[in-house]
């Protein structure tokens, strides 16, 4: 499994385990156990999986009430931070960079080359998923590339016909233009996906070559920019502070360049999805294989990339997809072959620009869903109430129940029936989109799913405070919790927590001295953090510029927007310049 996925479930398991630890909701903390034990069923660490299964276990049983999160998250933090501390291993670090090797005859080829001025390429190229025999595609676009050129290597090799060939790369030399290059890669249902010409001093010397690393002679015409996710985060902070500031203004010079600097700093958040699409047909095959069945994932992604969080809650959305296919759709080698299919399961995923947005697709070609069986068990759990005034649910609103499983026992692959619906929940959390389900008995089922073609849509926490409703960014909010009076430093306007006395604000700036509310919300923004007093938490609503309209700011810390349904004003973090 390749770095940068351990990298993204590092830094879900912070948020995962922040649930454990505070929230009061028995779903969200199936929800949290889940994405826990999925995410190290991925990477492999079984002792992680082992733990968060054990917890699911309890939870599920009558002694779920006596566990103490907070210890159970302690517990699972250090065998997090057991894996993260441990020092990357070879195999991981050559599996992630995806590396080959060049045999001594393959390097001597390589230097008769470099003598006679041949330039160096490496052609990486894609097989339609439509196609069900890759092989002779890749086989023939092998044999026209070592007819017009020196091919010195291909991965997979051709004569590995068991091979992954849906994944192409070659390496040739040639004094040819690189139109003639591309004339000779024009296979059908093959597309060539970047050529690279590489520098041969730099490839001979190194044992190992990675098969996606652009060369240094290369990088010049290279328009990718790699950004620190915390510095982008904080720069962006920084624009949308000065934009909230300047919308007093409309109209003027400096809020017009301020709308513009936050419209370029969004575009840079795009990350192609390719590299984690191949992470989880790598983590198809293992997983597979632990369940002694034969299975693949094909894909195609007719789009540049997706913003990084669009990304990572895709990531999530297709790993719980992935293990509810090879948990309750695909069959045995001898089952599917007893009933005239391949050996080998096949989940399929897609995605392209439809209008404004993208269209997602997945599917599976296993055993689909008995429809019959489903509402059955349904009928016998209570969940077909036969209230004229409530609509019968359908299909995907059964399979979407929080608990509902047509299996009776859970293991490590699932079972607990919360793959669905945290796909559902977290589509229409984070994006307001509704899943759409086909199935197909015998021959597999299909769910698909509309999102923005830029994740614009920001969760709010909707508040009440002193009789009104108010809301400020979910992700703003460090932590939620009960006031204690106790806490209230001798001034009056203090709270202390986190080992500090911070600010006591309302939506109007520092509360008077002694104001004791229900709650509290800790609002970190920029090295800064206040305690807003609430009387009440409403909901978390992902709202879109399209459902907020300008207002009149309430305060100096409210932002000039209300949503457009009930008149929400909206808090800026900047809130925590008030206390000064």
């Amino acid at each position: 499994m390749a770095l940068e996925f351990i990298d993204s479930f590092l830094r879900d398991t912070d948020e995962l385990l922040g649930i454990l630890r505070s929230s009061e909701n028995h779903l969200d903390f199936a929800r949290a156990l889940h994405s826990l034990k999925s995410g190290a069923s991925f990477l492999g660490w079984e002792d992680l999986e082992k733990d968060a299964h054990y917890l699911e276990d309890i939870l599920s049983s009558s002694d779920g009430k006596k566990i103490d999160w907070i210890k159970a998250a302690g517990k699972l933090e250090d065998t997090i931070n057991k894996h993260k501390n441990q020092p990357v291993s070879a195999d991981l670090k050559k599996a992630s960079s995806r590396v080959v090797q060049f045999s001594g005859l393959e390097r001597r080829v390589l230097n008769e080359s470099q003598q006679r001025g041949e330039h160096f390429y490496r052609l990486s190229c894609r097989i339609d998923p439509s196609e069900p025999l890759p092989y002779p595609r890749a086989y023939l676009l092998s044999s026209k590339l070592e007819t017009g050129m020196t091919l010195v290597k291909a991965h997979p090799t051709m004569d590995d016909t068991d091979a992954d060939f849906s994944h192409l790369s070659f390496w040739f030399t040639t004094d040819k233009p690189e139109s003639e290059i591309f004339a000779a890669a024009n296979v059908d249902l093959v597309s060539a996906v970047e050529l690279v010409q590489l520098n041969y001093k730099d490839i001979l010397a190194r044992t190992e070559i990675p098969l996606s690393e652009r060369n240094e002679s290369s990088r010049q015409d290279d328009v990718t920019l790699i950004v620190d996710r915390s510095r982008y985060a904080e720069t962006i902070e920084i624009a949308e502070e000065l934009a909230w500031r300047l919308e007093r203004n409309p109209g003027t010079p400096e809020a017009t360049l301020s709308a513009e600097l936050q419209k370029s700093l969004e575009t840079l958040a795009y990350q192609p999805l390719e590299p984690m699409l191949i992470e989880i047909g790598e983590a198809v095959t293992r997983l597979a294989d632990r369940r002694d069945l034969k299975a693949r994932f094909e894909w195609t992604a007719l789009s540049g990339g997706l913003d990084v969080s669009t990304q990572e809650i895709l990531g999530e959305i297709l790993r719980q997809l992935v293990r509810n296919s090879l948990r309750h759709g695909i069959e045995p080698p001898e089952s599917r072959r007893l009933s005239g299919k391949s050996e080998t399961g096949v989940l399929r995923f897609h995605v392209e620009p439809s209008g404004s947005s993208y269209r997602f697709h997945f599917e599976d070609d296993g055993k689909g869903i008995d429809e019959e069986a489903v509402m059955e068990r349904a009928e016998r759990e209570g969940l077909l109430d036969e209230n004229a005034d409530k609509p019968r649910p359908g299909l995907l609103e059964i399979l979407c129940t929080p608990g509902f499983s047509t299996l009776n026992d859970a293991d490590y692959d699932g079972g607990r029936g919360m793959g669905l619906e945290m796909t559902r929940n977290m589509l229409q959390r984070e994006f307001g989109s509704e899943l759409e389900l086909k199935n197909n008995p015998g021959a597999g089922f299909s769910l698909s799913w509309s999102l923005p073609e830029k994740h614009l849509r920001r969760p709010y926490l909707v508040f009440s405070t002193d009789g009104k409703s108010w809301a400020i960014p979910a992700g703003s909010v460090h932590r939620r919790g009960v006031m204690d009076p106790t806490r209230i430093n001798i001034s009056g306007q203090g709270y202390s927590i986190g080992g500090g006395v911070i600010p006591l604000v309302g939506p109007m700036g520092l509360r008077p001295p002694g104001t004791v509310l229900p709650y509290y919300l800790e609002i970190h923004h920029r090295g800064r953090r206040v305690a807003l007093l609430v009387d009440d938490l409403i909901s978390e609503e992902p709202w879109g510029p399209e459902e907020l309209i300008p207002a009149d700011p309430a305060s100096p810390w409210c932002r000039s927007l209300k949503d457009r349904k009930d008149g929400i004003p909206i808090l800026s973090p900047a809130l925590v310049y008030s206390a000064e």
